[in-house]
């Protein structure tokens, strides 16, 4: 006999979260009968809400459960429970459902293969103190990184996404993460304004002009925001890169040539199996920084990681 699991009871600070799980049956009981299995997940907030702000959790939610495995985990239904009065006891209320129309984001309308549990990279189980906890977290995270989650799960699972189009997603995904978690100058901001000021002094009638081109000069660049990232995961970045200086000068090429369409920049920028070999590891090394985020440690990243047939496939690349 095939048991269900068990309802598994999540608190967080912000929530209470509860996965359970149910069936229905196809066919005929007593020849041959279908068991399809579904999940379903409870979000309690401590206070009433604005449905934006509740649909936000389901999004948060849904994006985590994708990054958990590896793989578009789509929402099939969403229900809203409203406060409502009761009509035949005056000064009660009860709770009465509501079928919402939900359109679930960055999910691919033809996913392929899904993966077998043992290739998932986490478990709610295995995040630690626990998983309302880390529910709580993401969520607070994921307005921090806003942008580059829209990037990143837009080039995995978005219709329509061409190949030199998701390795563009993925770059500017891994350097929006690095910019809004890491952050970083060239200069202390003392020591830029000095340099600055230098510089323009000499403008004359440019001036003006000059200042607006320099008003980002001391961001670090692309090239320094790649370097960062690699060094965050060492193992993670021995499995995929070969050689780090040829493998990011590619990326930068590939990046300036689709994002300018610098002609001289054509041979150069990857393309083809190249371009789809480069896709691949700037999609896991995104994904190692965003397991970083539910606070697991760099071998634990490295472990989960190692399970993916996908990731294993990344590590052939000669790049």
């Amino acid at each position: 006999a095939y048991a269900f699991p068990k309802s598994r009871v999540y608190r967080g600070q912000t929530a209470t979260y509860t996965v359970g799980s149910g069936f229905k049956t196809h066919g005929d009981m007593r020849h041959n009968v279908e068991i399809e299995t579904h999940v379903s997940l409870t979000i309690r907030l401590p206070k009433y809400q604005l449905l934006p702000g509740c649909l936000e959790r389901v999004t948060d939610i849904q994006l985590m459960l994708a990054l958990a495995t590896d793989y578009p985990c789509s929402v099939e239904r969403c229900r809203l429970f409203l406060r409502v009065p009761r009509t035949k006891q005056p000064g009660t209320w009860q709770l009465a459902p509501v079928d919402l129309c939900y359109q679930p984001l960055y999910i691919a309308s033809n996913p392929g293969r899904a993966p077998h549990p043992s290739e998932f990279l986490f478990f709610l189980s295995s995040l630690q103190p626990d998983a309302g906890s880390a529910f709580d977290a993401w969520h607070l995270k994921r307005a921090d990184l806003d942008s580059a989650f829209a990037l990143f799960f837009r080039a995995c699972y978005g219709d329509g996404m061409t190949l030199d189009r998701k390795a563009l997603y993925y770059l500017q995904a891994a350097e929006t993460f690095h910019r809004r978690r890491l952050g970083g100058c060239s200069l202390p901001e003392t020591e830029h304004q000095k340099r600055l000021n230098e510089v323009l002094a000499g403008a004359g009638s440019h001036r003006r002009w000059l200042e607006d081109k320099l008003q980002y000069s001391n961001e670090l660049s692309l090239r320094k925001r790649l370097q960062e990232l690699l060094r965050r995961v060492p193992p993670v970045t021995a499995d995929l890169v070969k050689n780090k200086s040829k493998f990011v000068q590619l990326a930068l090429y590939t990046r300036n040539y689709l994002t300018h369409f610098d002609r001289r920049l054509e041979k150069k920028a990857a393309s083809g199996r190249r371009l789809y070999e480069l896709s691949e590891i700037l999609r896991y090394l995104t994904v190692a920084q965003l397991l970083l985020e539910l606070d697991l440690s760099t071998t634990a990243v490295h472990h989960a990681l190692r399970k993916s047939l996908r990731y294993q496939d990344a590590m052939s690349f000669d790049l």
